[in-house]
């Protein structure tokens, strides 16, 4: 072994490997210490409620990617080759950044001032007597929820689509206008399948916070809409039951591993199928 591979190697045991490996044998004991699968097999329980908070964890952190990259992928290519002043482009990527120095339970705290009772969307809608009463549903549920989620974590796929779309050579995308591509054709074509490599980093950078959120579901989500990493959260402190908030952990490391793969795998066939057949001006598909 490359001994200036130690060092990394060394870390990678102390802080990932170990910890895991004591999740996993914790998740395997009951609260006395003995060997026990009870923890696991709970799981299957339907009446507790645990496989239901799962998939809709599962599902809503799909759906924040798809939100993600349809907000991220356009600003990206804006930003990275059609804004032709640095000092615009730095200033939409600044206010993006700043944001962040808000911190997230302050970011989290605002969507309650936009689609609250009295909020910036029901509030307008009374006073221009469109709605007779507050439309309550804004709020505690999983679309405040979900647009929380969405607000707090798609900078993370916007910043490094940008930087993947940033350094392609302009040359590249005016070859293939010189050679009959539409705007439409050169971007599927050609930019979206060279930038897949930020486009799937960035949905794991999107995906792993949704599936850890707190939060988000605690402040914005109400009672009908906890996410999974609520039920571990009120294992470890509330319950005091560690082995079965250790199992918890383990079930949402290796579902949301498998999500993310099928994701990843889904994600690139797109891009390869784009760039493979593309589209044509009038939304037809043809061949290269």
């Amino acid at each position: 072994m490359n001994a200036a591979a130690l060092p990394w190697l060394t870390s990678l045991l102390v802080f990932f490997a170990f910890p895991l490996a004591g999740l996993v044998v914790l998740s395997l004991t009951d609260q006395a210490g003995n060997f026990s699968i009870a923890n696991y097999a709970s799981l299957a329980d339907l009446s507790s409620g645990r496989l239901d908070v799962l998939i809709r964890t599962l599902r809503i952190g799909v759906m924040v990617i798809l939100i993600s990259l349809c907000i991220s992928v356009p600003v990206a290519y804006y930003l990275a080759k059609i804004v032709k002043s640095t000092r615009v482009e730095s200033l939409i990527l600044l206010l993006v950044t700043a944001t962040f120095l808000a911190g997230p339970l302050v970011r989290t705290v605002s969507w309650r001032g936009i689609l609250g009772v009295h909020g910036l969307i029901n509030e307008p809608l009374m006073q221009l007597g469109l709605i007779q009463g507050p439309i309550l549903s804004l709020l505690y549920g999983e679309l405040a929820m979900t647009l929380a989620l969405v607000y707090n974590v798609f900078p993370f796929l916007l910043f490094t689509t940008y930087l993947s779309m940033k350094v392609l050579d302009d040359r590249i995308i005016a070859a293939a206008r010189d050679l009959g591509a539409s705007p439409a054709s050169a971007f599927f074509r050609v930019v979206l399948p060279l930038a897949s490599p930020g486009v799937i980093t960035g949905a794991v950078l999107v995906f792993v916070p949704t599936l850890s959120a707190v939060l988000e579901p605690e402040i914005l989500g109400g009672t009908s809409s906890r996410l999974m990493a609520t039920a571990i959260r009120d294992q470890f402190f509330h319950a005091r039951n560690w082995p079965l908030g250790a199992a918890l952990t383990v079930v949402l490391i290796i579902s949301g591993a498998i999500t993310l793969t099928l994701v990843a795998l889904v994600t690139s066939s797109i891009l390869r199928f784009f760039g493979h057949y593309g589209l044509a001006t009038g939304g037809t598909l043809r061949g290269k």
